[in-house]
């Protein structure tokens, strides 16, 4: 059988997620907000709420613009589809028509980006940029160099974490200095225009606080970073609620200031939130099915379980068997920038397009170069693993009671 092109892979994982998100949609109108989505949502309908940080313009401005919850979650659920095509496209360039549709249809139905894609977070369009950035560093692209850049800047304006990404995609395309130069250039400029728009409309003070409360919670979780992670994040936002500004920089500048005098515990806390990053969802198990009226069924669990392990397996296969350098590297250094800056897993939804097409890679290179994918794709099984035992370890059950509990 003839395997597909890419435009005939990309256009049946797209409507595998188009069909999935439509489920994930009308499922979330009877669900409760989470976290930071009722500010989002305060924000979309015009409405006080809470405001507890500030933030870089981009998605409040989309927000602002969509005027309703069920548009401003449509926008967030095309980011999701647009991200999923765009993936499969750069997996079937990477490793042809079959593995590419495969890993592309394993993206598209994955419970993680089901859910993600209907709920009130930045996350699904930053995936989008992210798609972007990962067709950018496949050898022999169509993708042009501005489209990284204009991808990085909308990704600082979206996120601060931004302007980490746009770090590392400038490191990833060292082999084309003025494509790095662009990249750099673009996301250094967002920042610039979102803190010169800020000046303008009279506000004072930094453009973002988020990296701030990151910061403090890193070096909190120092002294207890095997204990449940939400009793830390309530009791530093309820602390970080009756704050000034002037305080929050003091504290976050004693923050850095103890990680920096500890550089062994926090390299292993930044170690442990990656193993996680590439283990089981913790997020949508503790905080996301919960929030359902009635729940979900048992199948999303096993899938938030084993689907995006499954595709860190492969993705490792795919790196082992020499697929993509400069795609790899991109995505172990944005692994590191989501663990030094986010502990929870829902910010890895902006990894799996480049996940799917080094898994696509993987599935390929078991084939061609079986021993090194193999390997590594043992390699990977462990780092999953470590992440399941961490995952244990963060929801407060030690795991041998675990163990006695199954």
């Amino acid at each position: 059988m003839t395997p597909p092109s890419a435009l005939a892979a990309a256009a049946i994982t797209t409507v595998a997620a188009a069909a999935t998100t439509a489920w994930s949609l009308r499922r979330v109108a009877s669900a409760t907000l989470v976290g930071d989505e009722y500010e989002y949502a305060a924000v979309a309908t015009a409405t006080p709420g809470p405001a507890p940080f500030r933030r870089m313009p981009g998605y409040p401005w989309l927000l602002r613009r969509c005027g309703t919850l069920g548009r401003a979650r449509a926008a967030g659920a095309l980011g999701s589809i647009a991200a999923t095509g765009a993936a499969t496209v750069s997996a079937v360039h990477l490793a042809g028509g079959w593995p590419g549709l495969l890993a592309g249809i394993w993206m598209a139905v994955a419970a993680e980006r089901v859910l993600l894609s209907a709920r009130l977070w930045p996350d699904s369009l930053a995936a989008a940029g992210h798609a972007v950035l990962v067709a950018a560093c496949l050898p022999g692209t169509a993708v042009h160099w501005s489209a990284a850049a204009g991808a990085c800047a909308a990704l600082v304006l979206l996120r601060i974490d931004g302007a980490a990404t746009t770090a590392c995609v400038a490191v990833a395309l060292w082999r084309t200095p003025w494509a790095a130069a662009a990249v750099g250039a673009a996301g250094a400029a967002a920042l610039v225009l979102a803190s010169a728009r800020r000046r303008v409309n009279g506000l004072t003070g930094p453009v973002d606080t988020t990296a701030w409360f990151n910061v403090r919670l890193a070096a909190e979780r120092l002294r207890h970073g095997r204990l449940p992670l939400e009793p830390d994040v309530a009791r530093l936002a309820g602390t970080w609620a009756g704050e000034g500004d002037d305080q929050r920089a003091g504290e976050a500048r004693a923050a850095l200031s103890t990680l920096a005098r500890h550089p062994v515990l926090w390299g292993r806390q930044v170690l442990r939130r990656a193993t996680v990053l590439l283990g089981p969802d913790t997020f949508g198990r503790h905080r996301l099915l919960p929030s359902y009226d009635p729940r979900p069924t048992s199948a999303l669990t096993v899938s938030l379980r084993v689907a995006v392990p499954a595709l860190v397996v492969l993705a490792a296969a795919g790196v082992a068997s020499g697929a993509a350098p400069a795609l790899a590297l991109y995505c172990g250094l944005q692994l590191l920038v989501l663990a030094l800056f986010h502990a929870r897993t829902r910010f890895r939804a902006v990894l799996l397009p480049g996940f799917a097409a080094l898994a696509a890679a993987g599935l390929e290179g078991l084939q061609s170069h079986p021993r090194m994918a193999v390997v590594g794709a043992a390699c990977g099984l462990v780092l999953t693993t470590l992440g399941a035992i961490t995952d244990l370890e963060r929801a407060g059950l030690p795991v041998r009671d675990v163990a006695q509990k199954v």
